[in-house]
């Protein structure tokens, strides 16, 4: 059985990778085309589907993958249980799929689950491979292009001042408002951990990319980003040394916050919804409603995306948990499937973990924390930026990471 994620040694450098030099910007700049392409509170059909789907993502991955074709020999080849596990969830995806109530959403959305893994793997190989895809030129295009989309983001709402926009529901990019706390929360991990390793601008991004989060009323950032690097700090003794630097951007964020509600307010979806006493979300309702609903088909589930389908009254996507998320659509077998997966990979990724690509481990792990009480790993960008910092981590590894998990050297 092979244990190695290595690729094929057909694939070659960056010369045989035309697009590799265009990826970090397409990949940095795709919300801010999803922004431009968005706006307005009055938005059509085909506006709908952008925001839903986040087509200018999802165009970017598949451009992502194809560039790959022809040149990257052949796939990773994990050990025979994990293809076999892979193999047997990915049947069931599309059998109960099929078998669902509403098919067609949950057809697409496992559709694009697999446009998500085949660009993961794109990612991998490029990044393992070629010579001009560096980390750093990422960073720096990830950053920027959030720095833009918030900027836009705020000037939308100094030209936005009506009484009665619903800014929870019409904000560009987005459904909900929540898809921008997602965002913010994956780019405040990179920045923070580039702040802890001394890059002052990184500092400054992060606490921006938390204040512009509370500013908009996404109550779930801080908590993402304050138990992502908590699980970094008992993870990687690495992470250790920057407690007093995260905190620091704790506070500038929430300071920052401040400012921001007093000069650009957005009625009650700022800061105060933190606070107010009628913004109950009804999570602990919802997460009832889904077990009791998931023990129904308790071995395979209902399928890929059919909470908004199986209770049309609560006007939301998903159960805001990943587990429950999971448990409803595939049951107990694709739960135990997926559970498989993940150890497997996360052993792979806490072996992998240095300091040079720690910035995306913290993104990620802020999203994983974000999936425990909302749908981080539900929506289309923030599971392609799951995705994409997964796999740099992974091809970004340092020395031979071969064997069992072994804890990560610091340095």
């Amino acid at each position: 059985m092979h244990e190695s994620l290595e690729p094929s040694p057909r694939i070659g450098p960056a010369k045989s990778f035309p697009l590799a030099s265009l990826l970090a910007p397409a990949i940095g700049f795709a919300p801010v085309i999803l922004f431009l392409t968005t706006m307005g509170q009055h938005i059509s059909a085909f506006q709908f589907i952008l925001k839903t789907l986040a087509i200018p993502v999802l165009i970017v991955e598949i451009g992502v993958s194809l560039s790959l074709l022809g040149r990257a020999g052949h796939i990773p080849v994990p050990p025979r249980w994990i293809s076999i596990s892979m193999a047997a969830l990915m049947l069931l995806a599309v059998a109960t799929s099929l078998n669902a109530k509403d098919p067609s959403i949950s057809i697409i959305k496992i559709s694009i689950l697999f446009i998500h893994l085949g660009f993961g793997i794109a990612i991998y190989l490029i990044y393992t491979r070629s010579r001009m895809f560096y980390t750093e030129i990422l960073y720096k295009n990830m950053t920027i292009g959030f720095l833009i989309f918030t900027i836009l983001s705020i000037s939308y709402a100094l030209l936005h001042r009506e009484d009665d926009y619903v800014w929870a529901y019409y904000f560009p990019a987005y459904n909900q408002i929540r898809g921008y706390g997602y965002y913010a929360a994956a780019i405040a991990g990179l920045c923070l951990w580039k702040w802890i390793a001394g890059d002052k601008i990184s500092g400054v991004v992060a606490a921006f990319a938390l204040a512009a989060a509370l500013w908009t009323g996404s109550r779930g950032t801080l908590a993402a980003v304050a138990g992502g690097y908590a699980g970094a700090f008992l993870l990687f003794p690495f992470a250790r040394r920057g407690v007093l630097r995260f905190l620091a951007v704790l506070g500038a964020g929430i300071l920052l916050s401040v400012a921001l509600t007093v000069l650009v307010p957005l009625g009650r979806f700022g800061p105060q919804r933190l606070i107010g006493d009628d913004s109950d979300s009804g999570r602990i309702a919802i997460w009832g409603r889904t077990l009791e609903m998931a023990l129904q088909r308790p071995w395979f589930g209902w399928g890929e995306s059919q909470f908004a389908t199986l209770f049309p009254d609560t006007h939301v996507a998903q159960p805001h948990n990943v587990f429950l998320q999971i448990l409803l659509s595939w049951g107990f077998v694709g739960a135990g499937l997926v559970a498989i997966l993940s150890i497997w990979l996360g052993c792979k990724v806490y072996r992998a973990v240095n300091e040079q690509n720690a910035a995306f481990l913290l993104a990620a792990m802020n999203i994983a924390v974000f999936s425990l009480f909302d749908g981080s790993l539900y929506h289309v960008q923030s599971v392609s930026i799951f995705a994409l910092c997964i796999a740099v981590v992974l091809a970004t590894k340092s020395g031979d990471a071969a064997g069992g998990c072994r804890a990560p050297q610091p340095g």
